[in-house]
């Protein structure tokens, strides 16, 4: 009789029968874990809209401006950040009279920018980087949700199915800045 009940619950469980059960209850096991506390080393800066109506955004809509952009890369560059990574999409392009922007982002070894790779089966033709950043720092920000359409767990690398996409970053923006600034870990 045990054998007959271990074989048909590894057999609904094999057809998938247990899979809404187990992922009702993986999602309150991760609510029920204590908050974490935020780490000191890590620093996030975030654009609010009261941030676009700056004077560097004249003539400007949407997305930060490339002069404020710069500004803002040059005071990380003061602080000495080991990585820098830009979580907006760049649309805008540089202007000739901001090429110190695109060099900059050519030259830090330390800047890392966000791509979205294109999508036939949904007509959809990604975002490229941001003109300049080598392909070694770029990273995509595409996520896959469950069949629920709960988003339980997030792609850390892939080969992009179409070589003409705008992005063909190898590893997600995220695993990139990982990689990036390991933590070390010191015993005293």
């Amino acid at each position: 009789m045990s054998l007959l009940i271990t074989a048909s619950v590894i057999g609904i469980r094999h057809q998938g029968g247990l899979q809404t059960w187990e992922l009702l209850l993986s999602d309150q096991l991760m609510r029920s874990r204590p908050q974490e506390k935020q780490d000191s080393r890590v620093l996030i800066v975030t654009v609010t809209e009261d941030d676009l109506y700056l004077p560097e955004h004249k003539q400007k809509s949407g997305s930060l401006s490339n002069l404020a952009l710069a500004r803002l890369l040059d005071k990380l560059a003061k602080l000495q950040a080991r990585t820098v990574g830009l979580d907006i999409y760049r649309s805008e392009p540089v202007q000739p009279n901001q090429v110190s922007l695109t060099t900059r982002w050519k030259t830090d070894d330390n800047f890392f920018a966000i791509c979205k790779v294109s999508d036939c089966t949904q007509n959809y033709p990604g975002v490229s980087p941001p003109e300049g950043v080598p392909p070694e720092r770029q990273g995509f920000s595409d996520i896959v949700p469950d069949s629920d359409n709960v988003l339980r767990r997030h792609l850390l690398a892939m080969k992009p199915a179409d070589p003409t996409s705008p992005c063909t970053a190898p590893y997600a923006f995220n695993a990139q800045l990982a990689f990036h600034s390991p933590i070390t870990v010191q015993s005293t």
